[in-house]
């Protein structure tokens, strides 16, 4: 059975290790026809891929894999990931706005942690 699909794809966006055109360039030379970019947290590398995708002949879905937590009296889920795919790229940016100043946040919280 043949791949044509990768649904979930990262570019240097979030974690991966190329720039999203690339991320396409490289779908395409393993015979993939489409993919979802869904980088960790954000969307920014979406229009790049979208518009190397329409070059190369790969379609390119919109994604995001936003880290989650879940807690009430029984369960705690203390990080999952939800993965959004084919969003508006409009829509979602007050939403991706707030994520990363508060991803922001988190990061100086660390490095202060480490400097105590």
């Amino acid at each position: 059975m043949k791949i044509i699909e990768d649904d979930q794809v990262h570019s240097k966006a979030s974690d991966g290790d190329w720039r999203p055109s690339r991320v396409v360039e490289e779908a395409k030379q393993r015979g993939l026809q489409a993919i979802a970019l869904t980088d960790h947290d954000t969307t920014f590398g979406v229009p790049e891929a979208q518009e190397t995708g329409k070059r190369m002949g790969v379609a390119v879905h919109s994604g995001i894999e936003v880290n989650s937590f879940y807690q009430d009296s029984d369960i705690t889920l203390d990080s999952f990931d939800i993965l959004g795919l084919k969003i508006n790229l409009d829509l979602i940016q007050p939403f991706e706005s707030k994520l990363s100043t508060y991803r922001y946040g988190a990061l100086d919280r660390i490095v202060n942690k480490f400097n105590q």
